[in-house]
């Protein structure tokens, strides 16, 4: 599977050293997120996650009961940051 490298937000997840200034997250290319997957890839918690979706910063869909994370939003909080 090809890999997309996205900037950080906030300073966090796992980390790719390019140089001495560049810190980079590894995501993988997918169309949605599941919140434990999102969460661990940007090592935050659930509950930092459901606390930030109520007050509307991070946008989910609803399919069945599964609650994801667009690939969009996720691109846009780790390039923006949390806004």
């Amino acid at each position: 599977m090809r890999q997309k490298t996205i900037p950080p937000i906030c300073g966090v997840g796992r980390m790719k050293l390019d140089n001495k200034q560049s810190k980079q997250i590894e995501m993988p290319e997918r169309a949605a997120w599941q919140v434990r997957e999102f969460c661990e890839t940007l090592r935050i918690s659930r509950s930092t996650f459901w606390k930030y979706s109520a007050l509307g910063k991070i946008k989910t869909i609803r399919i069945g009961g599964r609650v994801l994370v667009p690939a969009i939003e996720a691109h846009r909080i780790t390039t923006e940051g949390l806004k």
